[in-house]
């Protein structure tokens, strides 16, 4: 993650929060970009140091 730009990873608490982060955030326009969500294959998200 840490050497892909424009890249975010969050880790939300529960299943129906993905759920709604995906349904009402895909394609919103932010700071002049679109955000484009897709579920992670990890399960949690670690420290990059």
């Amino acid at each position: 993650m840490a050497t892909k730009k424009d890249t975010a990873m969050a880790e939300l608490g529960t299943p129906m929060a993905v759920t709604h982060v995906l349904k009402f955030l895909q394609g919103v326009s932010l700071f002049g970009l679109t955000l484009q969500l897709k579920p992670s294959i990890q399960t949690s998200v670690r420290d990059v140091q």
